[in-house]
């Protein structure tokens, strides 16, 4: 929805001739929706024919008019009758669609999720709330892990990644909060609106893309067509984008450009939650369904080996500062994730400086980070599978034995128990892990999960190196490593199953 001040702008550039096209398409679409707006257009309309009148001067007392005059009168007539024609040409043009779609369907938003997706859903009218999955004016959508594709009949779909926190305004306007999420809008629904803390972005028809994060500033990057945006900071500056071209908004309330990012966005519902894999097949670089997959650039350190793994060739590493090393920080707080790999050690590996097979977070903080390793309470005893938050261990039962390829699943939920301490599921080859708790028994110092991957000591995500410090002292893992798999969620005990039936095929 235009707001008043700037409505009346538009409608007065418009009457003068100097509305830019984009503009105009967005007026004409908020003369379509909203009865108010055209009743102002009408005020105005009128008001400018008869300034064009002007003012004339006192009829003389003469019975003589100088010819001069009278056509004068004539011109300014005409020019009057003019103006008012094309004001009503177009109000009666804009009424008369309005009557041509007297009864129209009722305007609904349906959503659908993907596979794993976890969301709560409120009616702001809660007496008479929505059936099925839809949503009204009022209604919050909070989705805490998986994408959800919304589908508005005027013409709008929109495919939306979690974490995200959505509010529906109206039919026209969607509040993103939160979320990362991708927009078609066909030519019913120009004028299209989203808005979030600190931008306004409206639809000119157009396939756009709006990124809203809590710890960072929002961005709005347009695909085809072009979009209107709109700082809602500072001096709240506006342009209108075209396909190619972002912008991020700044501390100041500017728009900055930025290079516009297709990739990062889902175009398509996923048919499971999005992840990102290492196959270390071809190479030792990431693919996979989620938008990070693409950006993410891994390095091997020391010359790590590939060998003869599960599917294709394993990460093979000898122990001696051989790791893979990326720029990748990893998912943070108490989002939930889980992480899938095949592990293999030979009979001398030593895991009494519990190497890490897969970590990231700060290890200077209770609680701060994500490691899984698998570790020995002395030399030449059996290891067993340790999850490590960093202040909190989950210590696998099950005593692992050399040469032999084991399949570790950890998936967390962002609740911790009711001692406050995180909790995860543990599988090894698909079988629930039973595990005891160590570290903090009570109430930690950060309760339940809290990874960090902004602070000062954060180190992005690292395979088969610890991420105690930088030093190359720093512990490493000795045996080797395939189908490294990190999912954006949890993963419920059916959705382990579908898994184990696929490495089974």
């Amino acid at each position: 929805m235009i707001e008043h001040s700037r409505l009346v702008e538009y409608i007065e550039r418009w009457l003068d001739g100097t509305l830019s096209a984009p503009e105009i398409q967005l007026l004409k679409a908020e003369l379509l929706r909203n009865p108010e707006a055209l009743e102002t257009y009408v005020d105005i309309a009128e008001t400018h024919g008869l300034l064009i009148h002007g003012n004339t001067s006192p009829i003389s007392h003469s019975n003589v008019v100088p010819v001069d005059q009278i056509l004068q009168r004539e011109k300014r007539r005409n020019l009057k009758i003019a103006a008012l024609a094309a004001a009503a040409i177009v109000v009666l043009s804009l009424i008369s669609l309005k009557l041509f779609f007297v009864t129209p369907p009722p305007t609904t938003l349906a959503f659908q999720t993907s596979p794993g997706t976890l969301f709560t859903l409120s009616h702001e009218n809660s007496e008479t709330p929505p059936q099925n999955q839809t949503l009204e004016p009022g209604s919050r959508l909070q989705l805490e892990q998986g994408s959800i594709e919304l589908t508005l009949s005027s013409g709008v779909k929109s495919i939306i990644l979690a974490p995200a926190d959505l509010t529906l305004h109206d039919y026209q306007t969607l509040y993103l909060n939160t979320g990362l999420a991708w927009f078609e809008v066909g030519k019913d629904a120009v004028g299209f609106t989203v808005k979030t803390k600190e931008l306004e972005v409206v639809d000119l028809g157009t396939e756009f893309g709006v990124h809203s994060a809590p710890d960072d500033y929002d961005e709005v990057h347009v695909f085809k067509g072009s979009v209107l945006a709109k700082s809602l900071v500072g001096n709240r500056p506006q342009t209108t984008l075209t396909a190619g071209e972002a912008r991020k908004s700044t501390l100041t309330g500017g728009l900055a450009a930025i290079p516009a990012q297709p990739k990062n966005y889902l175009t398509d519902l996923p048919d499971q939650l999005p992840f990102i894999r290492w196959t270390f097949d071809k190479n030792f670089q990431a693919s996979g369904s989620h938008p990070d997959a693409h950006t993410i650039h891994t390095t091997p350190l020391n010359n790590p080996n590939r060998s003869v793994g599960i599917q294709g060739t394993a990460l093979t590493l000898n122990g001696n500062q051989q790791s893979l090393e990326t720029d990748w920080p990893g998912f943070a707080g108490d989002r939930p994730r889980s992480v899938s790999f095949w592990v293999k050690f030979p009979q001398n590996a030593n895991f009494t400086s519990f190497p890490a097979c897969v970590n990231w977070g700060d290890n200077t903080q209770g609680n701060s980070k994500w490691k899984i390793m698998l570790a020995q309470d002395k030399k030449n005893s059996p290891p067993y599978l340790r999850l490590s938050f960093g202040g909190t261990w989950l210590n696998g039962t099950t005593h692992l034995q050399p040469n032999r390829w084991y399949h570790i699943l950890v998936t967390s939920p962002d609740k911790p128990n009711q001692k406050g301490l995180p909790t995860a599921d543990m599988y090894i080859n698909f079988s629930p892990e039973k595990y005891t708790y160590k570290g903090f028994t009570g109430v930690p110092k950060n309760k339940g999960m809290n990874t960090a991957t902004t602070t000062r000591n954060a180190n992005p995500l690292r395979i088969g190196k610890s991420i105690v410090h930088p030093s190359n002292a720093t512990p490493t893992f000795h045996g080797e490593i395939d189908e490294l798999t990190i999912y954006d969620g949890y993963l419920s005990p059916l959705q382990v199953k579908a898994i184990k039936q696929d490495n089974q095929r």
